[in-house]
């Protein structure tokens, strides 16, 4: 049963999985298996603790929404069910055993965002976890957003702490 998607944004990223991310020596690069679906579109993603992204992959939706005038949150979770399957064995071709030495834990998307397509993701993110024994990080929609400008370094640019971020969220997730 999918748990209380207040109380799961709100777990301390260290409260129970610092400790686990922490047994690898610091300049050893980690990774960790990222997956999105607050919305109307399907990610899977690696990203390497260096802020390399190792695979990337995503599933587009417009096309089931265009009739409606917007995302319909029924479909787009259905839609997050069919897509995750077919990203996840896309995602598998990535894998090494180099590669999965290094993953560390599985991230998920558990808010803000469209709760039908946030529970799908979030159930995936379970699973992987629980079937590789790897700690389940939740993951603020917002703060990702705002963190992303510092996943790679962009033509000699790196963005660095602290830089200023002009965020608009709508409120009707």
């Amino acid at each position: 049963m999918l748990r209380n998607l207040r109380s799961l944004s709100k777990r301390a990223f260290c409260a129970e999985n610092c400790n686990k991310v922490s047994a690898f020596p610091v300049g050893d690069p980690f990774c960790v298996v990222a997956i999105e679906s607050s919305c109307d579109d399907t990610g899977v993603a690696i990203v390497e603790s260096n802020r390399r992204v190792l695979a990337d992959l995503r599933a587009g939706q417009a096309h089931i929404h265009e009739e409606f005038g917007g995302v319909n949150p029924i479909f787009a979770a259905r839609a997050h069910n069919v897509a995750f399957p077919k990203l996840l064995k896309k995602l598998s071709s990535y894998y090494t055993p180099e590669l999965m030495g290094k993953v560390v834990g599985v991230a998920a998307t558990v808010g803000p965002g469209l709760k039908p397509c946030l529970h799908e993701g979030i159930e995936v993110g379970l699973r992987l976890a629980k079937e590789f024994g790897l700690p389940f990080f939740p993951v603020n929609h917002l703060e990702g957003h705002l963190l992303s400008p510092r996943l790679e370094e962009r033509q000699g640019r790196d963005v660095e702490f602290p830089f200023v971020v002009c965020l608009n969220f709508s409120l009707y997730v």
